[in-house]
């Protein structure tokens, strides 16, 4: 390899009459009247290639793969040798690429103007300087103004990292769009991802979520061409908030990725841990008296425990702690054990009553028998009041825990929720759309599991819904902390918003626990946009026909990036629970 880095004189000739950047960039095309042109403006002479002005420069591209080049921003700092199949990958990356300041934009009613002229190095400490009334610290928050054309821009910081973010609302197309972008180097804006949540004040219940940030650039030119930007229709938010005063709040979050994911961007290895490089030396040991065992030296330095000083005769201070809490989960199952009652096997909760041998039984049994099951000795109305006082430590299973139900109580509350468990006795809730006939089920969970797979779905678990099918209206079921959901789902096959509710089988006025409603759809193109919608669970209503009102409808169009529409137009959908 030839390097040419220091022939200046050389490299002056070896420029494009286009960009006048070096002709490092293949194809090169040549004609006396017009000169060279680099592979960076071929598509700009397209024409004159297709009628024969231009011809390709084949025995300089020949030489060409064996000189080393400059960067084109070396005359910034940038210092890389390059061969030509390197040269148009770094270009695009690198650091010394001249920018304008962001806030050089036009647009609409938006005229900014700053005369800063530097690389995307510099942008960070010029922002910090010269533009500190467009900071935001902390969580950015925005209102969208949709009146005018306008672009809405400002910067916040992460780590010390500084991150522009843009906003753009085109009337004429009644849309917004938005972007975040790192200003730093390569690969730094891969290592991190952002989301913009709008609604309503206080009430974010739309999330858009990219997995990486843009790198930084021309802010003019990203204005210009949105097409990297998150597109929302305006008028199907609104119809969406249904909010009279017509605002629309934004939030924004940028978060850093996981240590593995940064490692696997980057191509460096996770740093190890101090006991890695470090490992904790074992012991010396030293020979036995006699011949004997090896000993562990003494440390000479470690002060030998005092005892504490107890006059006898005197009772302890020291107070015991609560028993359940400070045992491990073995010793809780064994007190547990000692709770269950010998007729009916259930744990005992007070009022609990006890012979005069010392033998327990829970109230049930108690009511039943005149003597004791273990003793044969006559039951009177005597209380343990000792094991009552236990029992307010323990944390007792749900009795249907073996039907699935995984709640765990204190005593005064267990005895509520198994009188209303969804994994008790019950009605399939599927009956509410005429889909079961069943009564008196056991384990509801697990019966529509069997009985209807189909229309039981897994939390985080993936799924897809065909748009384009005859049939409209689905229900499906799921279960999350022994609680039940149905979830509808509802649209039409031509042009009509979907709509989605999640129904909370056993919720009223009295139910303490409240869940939220968190719909993910999910793009299937190497994009990665994840856009998400969330509300709180409903009461499961009477009538059918009411589980659908209030509920989300969202226009196909503000969905349009998540729709596969081959073979069969489908949605890829996921559903989560999330207790209040």
């Amino acid at each position: 390899m030839y390097n040419i880095i220091n022939c200046k004189a050389l490299l002056e000739e070896l420029k494009c009459k286009q960009c006048s950047k070096f002709l490092s960039v293949l194809p090169i095309y040549y004609c006396s009247a017009v000169g060279n042109i680099c592979g960076r403006c071929v598509s700009t002479v397209d024409w004159m290639i297709s009628n024969g002005t231009l011809e390709r420069a084949v025995a300089y591209e020949a030489v060409a793969k064996f000189l080393i080049f400059p960067c084109a921003n070396y005359s910034n700092g940038c210092q890389q040798k390059l061969r030509v199949d390197e040269v148009e990958q770094h270009e695009k990356m690198c650091a010394a690429v001249p920018v304008r300041c962001p806030f050089n934009v036009e647009l609409g009613i938006t005229s900014l103007k700053c005369d800063w002229k530097g690389t995307a190095v510099t942008v960070s400490a010029h922002l910090n300087t010269e533009h500190k009334d467009a900071l935001q610290v902390g969580l950015p928050v925005f209102v969208m103004n949709v009146f005018d054309t306008n672009v809405k821009h400002f910067f916040t910081t992460l780590e010390g990292q500084t991150f522009l973010l843009v906003s753009k609302y085109v009337k004429d197309v009644n849309k917004f769009y938005f972007t975040v972008m790192c200003c730093d180097t390569e690969p730094n804006q891969r290592c991190y991802r952002f989301q913009l949540e709008i609604g309503r004040h206080n009430d974010y219940f739309l999330i858009f979520r990219k997995p990486n940030l843009e790198r930084f650039s021309d802010v003019q030119n990203m204005i210009d061409n949105p097409e990297n930007m998150i597109s929302v229709d305006v008028a199907s938010l609104l119809t969406m908030l249904d909010d009279p005063s017509g605002l629309i709040y934004c939030k924004v979050g940028i978060s850093k990725k996981t240590k593995k994911e940064i490692a696997e961007i980057t191509g460096k290895p996770d740093p190890p841990t101090p006991n890695q490089n470090n490992p904790k030396p074992k012991p010396k040991k030293f020979p036995g008296p006699a011949g004997g065992p090896p000993v562990k030296p003494k440390n000479k330095f470690t002060p030998k425990p005092k005892t504490p000083n107890v006059n006898v005769g005197e009772p302890s201070q020291v107070k015991i702690p609560p028993l359940m809490p400070e045992q491990p989960a073995k010793n809780r199952s064994k007190f547990l054990e000692e709770l269950e009652c010998p007729v009916c096997n259930l744990y005992m909760v007070p009022p609990i009553f006890i012979c005069p041998t010392g033998h327990s039984l829970c109230n049930k049994c108690k009511q039943k028998l005149n003597t004791c099951p273990t003793c044969r000795v006559p039951m009177q109305d005597t209380r343990n009041f000792t094991l009552e006082k236990l029992t307010a430590t323990v944390r007792y299973p749900c009795c249907y825990t073996d039907y699935g139900c995984t709640v765990v109580l204190q005593a005064d509350h267990i005895k509520i929720h198994e009188l209303h468990c969804n994994y008790a006795y019950g009605k399939c809730p599927m009956k509410f759309v005429a889909a079961c006939d069943s009564n008196d089920v056991v384990d509801v969970v697990g019966h529509i599991r069997e009985k209807h797979p189909h229309m039981y779905i897994e939390p985080n678990r993936q799924y897809a819904r065909d748009i384009g099918s005859v049939v409209t209206t689905s229900y499906w079921a799921t279960s999350v902390d022994g609680q039940i959901f149905v979830i509808c789902c509802k649209h039409s096959n031509t042009t009509g918003p979907i709509k989605f509710c999640a129904l909370h089988v056993g919720l009223n006025s009295k139910t303490k626990q409240k869940f939220r409603f968190r719909l993910e759809f999910c793009d299937q193109t190497s994009n990665g946009l994840r856009f998400i919608v969330s509300q709180l669970c409903k009461e499961f209503p009477q009538n059918p026909s009411a589980a659908l009102k209030n509920c989300f409808a969202i226009p196909l169009d503000m969905l349009e990036p998540f729709i596969v529409k081959k073979p069969n137009p489908r949605l890829f959908f996921k559903i989560y629970m999330e207790k209040m």
